[in-house]
């Protein structure tokens, strides 16, 4: 790796942008690199140390209550009190969740890599810049490989070592890699409240709402462009639509002078509230059918523990600079935004803290969609 290509790449993307202070040490900028070109190859021996088994059950079982949750919104939501969607436009809402595929974990087949010629480093001939070049034409090879061929639904565009998930509009799926399947975002041995809070609202809600927020409700139940609305529920979503947009807008980030941009986050912001109701919406399905978790510290009820869970999930520390970068191209919020704007929404969250009416946490005007 050539040093003076390297700190020029740092001192701008990471120094300038990001606030960071110093170069990490090679053997991670290598690691990473490979992370970039051979993913897979680490993902494989990467799975190896995850009880594969127990998570899946866990969060298949949890993807389960939220998309019964959802089933059971869309049908309120078009006939309970406050409706405002009209039947047509349900019943094709209803045929998306039903096809609604899922991936958890990782890929059921991993790439094959033999095709992969490199060369030792202790050739010659070789350096890591030869072998760069040889894993890009091996990529792509195979993307160019896939033209004129029906899409493969089983391939995965995120690694299972990420601490991060997705829902991809057009193919109307939602992927949880195992790296985000471990605390503080989803704990085995945690309770339902907790884990339905950071990881069945915060993450398995938010991405099933993505497909209903004003970018994903664009595609339909097989993934194509089309718009699938009555003008009628169209008009009543982008009216919602505004409170939110509204609400972001003078949400300000004090430590760069900055005010989150609504309508570019709106997607980020839907997701986060729909996916926050479902989630408390599937504890209060899983409590149905058994007693309540124990207090946790002898203190906090399970339904405590889902909104403390949520909060702590988004726990994060960012310098300023790169806050700036997040508010004026990123379409997530700051994590600041993410977890007040979202619970001072939910009446359910002043109730179960005993919020005053009025409060900052329980404002008389609440924004809501789904």
């Amino acid at each position: 790796m050539n040093l003076a290509f390297d700190q020029a790449d740092f001192e701008f993307w990471n120094k300038h942008l990001r606030g960071e202070k110093e170069m990490k040490p090679r053997w991670k900028r290598c690691t990473q690199a490979i992370e970039r070109t051979l993913g897979y190859a680490l993902a494989e021996v990467y799975v190896k140390t995850v009880d594969t088994v127990t998570v899946r059950n866990k969060v298949e079982s949890m993807i389960q209550w939220i998309k019964t949750t959802f089933k059971n919104d869309l049908n309120e939501l078009s006939s309970g009190k406050g409706g405002w969607l009209d039947t047509t436009t349900r019943d094709e809402a209803l045929k998306k969740l039903e096809v609604l595929a899922q991936k958890v974990g990782a890929p059921e087949k991993w790439r094959d890599y033999s095709a992969l010629k490199t060369e030792s480093l202790t050739t010659s001939n070789a350096s890591f810049l030869t072998n760069d070049v040889k894993a890009v034409e091996f990529e792509t090879r195979r993307d160019l490989g896939k033209i004129g061929k029906p899409v493969d639904r089983k391939e995965w565009d995120m690694m299972p070592w990420e601490i991060n998930a997705y829902y991809d509009p057009a193919k109307n799926e939602f992927v949880f890699p195992f790296g985000i399947l471990q605390p503080p975002s989803f704990d085995v041995r945690a309770s339902d409240g907790a884990n339905l809070g950071a990881f069945g609202g915060g993450t398995i809600g938010h991405e099933l709402t993505h497909g209903y927020d004003n970018d994903g409700r664009q595609y339909d139940a097989k993934g194509n462009f089309k718009d699938w609305w009555t003008s009628d529920t169209k008009k009543k979503f982008e009216e919602k639509s505004q409170c939110f947009v509204q609400q972001a807008n003078a949400y300000k980030i004090e430590e760069v002078g900055l005010n989150v941009d609504g309508k570019k986050s709106l997607p980020e912001n839907l997701a986060d509230q729909g996916g926050v109701k479902l989630g408390y919406l599937a504890l209060s399905l899983a409590q149905s059918t058994r007693p309540h978790a124990k207090p946790w510290l002898g203190r906090y009820s399970e339904n405590q523990q889902f909104w403390i869970a949520y909060a702590q999930s988004w726990c994060t520390k960012k310098r300023a600079e790169a806050l700036r970068v997040q508010i004026k191209t990123n379409p997530h919020p700051p994590e600041e935004f993410r977890v007040n704007g979202v619970v001072m929404n939910r009446p359910e969250f002043a109730r179960d803290f005993g919020c005053s009416v009025g409060s900052r946490m329980a404002p008389k005007n609440r924004c809501e969609i789904w």
